[in-house]
């Protein structure tokens, strides 16, 4: 097919009608999302459909400014103060961790590739070019799975993971590209010479952000010998880990003891308030017992400094005041004052 901007146009609304239907089914089956992305891909893919799409570089491209974009929200989407008490563990699973991985991964690579029967034939840095692209994690999928079945993690858990994912893509990445430079420039694999790279690239790099096919698109575009091989066992071990870690997560979590119900985000009211004002909103519903001392808002008795905003009564919503009657079911959104330590 001949890529116009009519073609290219209509490919995208399809894709994105498509991505908006196998989203809405994976999370209904508890299914990750990135593996039914991945398979619409090869489904409209040379494979599948006819579209022929051969370039890494602009596949590079797009998917490090998608990536951007999720990063940026799943800061956003994260509180300090939620990940405070664990930003020591959660440091250090996504630095040390993340070198630890590499190098236990690369050497079990690098054995089986040299002391087997199996027709690996990768070198060792290659070998440990292998595992530094698949030594990031990602919580979207992850938390996404969770959430999709109402299931939190205890013992702080998810707070850790959210630092720990969000922040081992850099390492991730100046191992790949350290790696890479070391391979393209044919010069001896020592461990002092490895360290430097790492250091520079940390230097310049920044935070970055990618997952395990990104990274492969490193050494094909290098022009690395056996980098297409790299690239495929890096797809396939992508797949095989979304589709059994993906699909598993869920009863393991319940198995091991670590699920709990996910707390309830947000109010019925759909309302919220910025940290800095110092106040908090509550909900109370009302009961028989409620209504006991009287059924109208002047008979209630909230503590000093609490003040009813809004009534949810069914599907309509009541602006209060102290005569208002109230009845069994209601649901009231309050304002109080903070309380400080």
């Amino acid at each position: 097919m001949t890529f116009t901007p009519e073609n290219i146009f209509f490919l995208g609304a399809v894709l994105i009608f498509a991505s908006i239907v196998i989203s809405k089914w994976g999370y209904r089956f508890g299914i990750p999302t990135l593996l039914l992305f991945l398979f619409t891909g090869m489904l409209f893919g040379s494979d599948g459909l006819g579209l022929e799409f051969h370039s890494h570089e602009d596949a590079q491209l797009i998917g490090m400014l998608s990536l951007s974009v999720i990063l940026f929200s799943g800061g956003m989407d994260t509180k300090f103060r939620d990940i405070q008490p664990v930003v020591a563990q959660g440091l250090v699973l996504s630095t040390l961790g993340v070198l630890v991985t590499t190098a236990i991964t690369g050497m079990l690579i690098f054995y089986l590739s040299e002391w087997t029967n199996l027709a690996i034939g990768l070198t060792l840095p290659m070998s440990m070019l292998l595992a530094a692209t698949v030594s990031s994690t990602d919580s979207a999928s992850v938390f996404n799975l969770l959430r999709s079945q109402g299931i939190g993690l205890k013992h702080n858990l998810r707070p850790t993971l959210e630092l720990e994912s969000g922040s081992n893509d850099p390492m991730a990445f100046v191992l790949t590209i350290a790696l890479v430079d070391m391979i393209v420039s044919a010069g001896e694999f020592s461990g002092m010479e490895l360290a430097s790279k790492i250091v520079g690239q940390l230097a310049v790099g920044g935070l970055r952000g990618a997952v395990p096919i990104i990274f492969a698109t490193y050494p094909v575009i290098a022009g690395i010998e056996d980098a297409h091989f790299l690239f495929n066992v890096v797809f396939v071990i992508t797949l095989l880990s979304l589709s059994i870690q993906g699909t598993t997560i869920t009863a393991c979590a319940r198995w091991l003891g670590l699920a709990t119900e996910e707390p309830k985000e947000g109010n019925e009211f759909g309302v919220e308030l910025p940290e800095e004002l110092g106040s908090r909103l509550s909900e109370m519903i009302v009961t028989d017992e409620t209504l006991t001392g009287g059924n109208h808002l002047a008979d209630m008795h909230f503590p000093r400094g609490t003040l009813v905003m809004m009534i949810k009564r069914g599907n309509s919503i009541i602006v209060p005041n102290g005569q208002l009657e109230l009845k069994k079911g209601d649901i009231l959104l309050t304002i109080a004052q903070q309380e400080t330590e």
